[in-house]
């Protein structure tokens, strides 16, 4: 007989590596585990006693009459009730709630299970037609006396931003049918708009030190950091702020990531200028590399959005945090590194991710990011 697991409290455990409490139960005999994508134990608590809650009424195949389904409008409302934080973060309902904005002004009185395929592409004819962005209303001018009608300024969305809104209304309709499973199926389709590929924002390797200074004035050591892990590693923001000491060797400059699919994960070489800066942390005894001093949690995503801007503003450049990781991959294959190598470093799930940004050859590691930032 297998033993249990220890270490679990009210069917929460933080597993070894992660830094979210992972939960484990059991109703009628059925195993039901996963992750609450949630650091403290409390908020842990909360998403469990969800889950569970969620887990019971698919196992009963919970669903309510047709004549009692809501309107898409309450739908909405309904979709962030159940989603609210720490469910989901503050961003993603506000982004959520944008583009609830579109499809509720379409079809928003219509029952959810009525919608049509004609009121979603109603939605997007009304989404790509050009508008007039001049919000100035018409006056009488005080000499002439007569009425002064502004000149239209002509606008259009992107069919990136139309896609966006889409893949909502499709987030929307998954939470009715597999999560609350009050309808079967979602009664359109969803056909996507084909997009123009945007141009890839990127620092060059000459302006790399200009941007650092900038940043570095400020003796704001986090963001320095933070920036570079973001820069030499590819790292998200919030990865880079998040960024473990576990897997780190600076004396030999390596990072070893954890393991992938239960395989040991090949060590990556670390760029001699992301070396420097990370020794001049000062030593602690948590296992990040930064804290905030308030929280005693890692910094938040936004953290270093001024610093960037300060950057950025030294160059001549609009960038953002998100635009350092896209340095990242775009210098290494200017520098004709290999598409797979790039992938690696970049941990991008796909290939065809990584070819966005070129792909040609050096296969060792450690040569193609000496050699890319220099």
């Amino acid at each position: 007989m297998a033993k249990a697991e220890t270490g679990w409290n009210k069917g929460l455990k933080k597993r070894n590596g992660s830094d979210y409490y992972s939960y484990r139960f059991y109703i009628d005999g059925q195993l039901f585990t996963g992750s609450t994508e949630q650091r403290l134990h409390k908020d842990a608590l909360k998403e469990l006693e969800r889950v569970k809650n969620l887990a019971k009424n698919q196992m009963l195949g919970t669903s309510i009459a047709e004549d009692t389904l809501p309107t898409v409008a309450k739908a909405v409302e309904i979709w962030k009730e159940d989603n609210a934080v720490p469910v989901k973060s503050e961003k993603h309902i506000r982004t959520f709630g944008n583009a609830a904005k579109w499809f509720v002004k379409v079809f928003g009185n219509k029952r959810l299970d009525l919608v049509t395929n004609d009121d979603v592409a109603k939605l997007v004819r009304e989404y790509v037609t050009p508008y007039d962005a001049n919000k100035k209303s018409a006056k009488v001018d005080k000499k002439t006396k007569k009425v002064v009608t502004p000149a239209p300024v002509m606008r259009t969305r992107t069919e990136s931003g139309c896609n966006n809104i889409l893949r909502y209304l499709s987030l929307l309709y998954s939470h009715f049918v597999d999560t609350k499973k009050w309808i079967s199926k979602r009664p359109f389709d969803i056909n996507f708009l084909s997009e123009q590929e945007k141009e890839i924002r990127y620092l060059t390797k000459e302006e790399l030190p200009v941007f650092f200074a900038a940043i570095d004035k400020t003796g704001n050591l986090h963001q320095s950091v933070a920036c570079r892990f973001m820069v030499y590693m590819g790292l998200r923001e919030n990865e880079a702020l998040a960024a473990k000491r576990a897997g780190f060797n600076l004396s030999e400059g390596i990072y070893t990531p954890p393991k992938t699919k239960g395989k040991e994960a090949k060590p990556l070489h670390l760029h001699k200028e992301l070396l420097l800066w990370l020794k001049k942390l000062p030593e602690n005894k948590s296992e990040y590399f930064m804290l905030n001093e308030e929280t005693n949690l890692p910094h938040t995503e936004g953290f270093t959005k001024k610093a960037v801007e300060r950057g950025a503003k030294a160059v001549g450049r609009k960038i953002t945090p998100h635009d350092l990781r896209r340095t990242c991959a775009t210098l290494l294959c200017k520098n004709k590194t290999n598409a797979l190598v790039v992938q690696r470093i970049m941990r991008h799930k796909s290939l065809s991710t990584t070819r966005k940004y070129a792909a040609l050859d050096i296969t060792d590691e450690a040569a193609a990011i000496d050699s890319a930032f220099g």
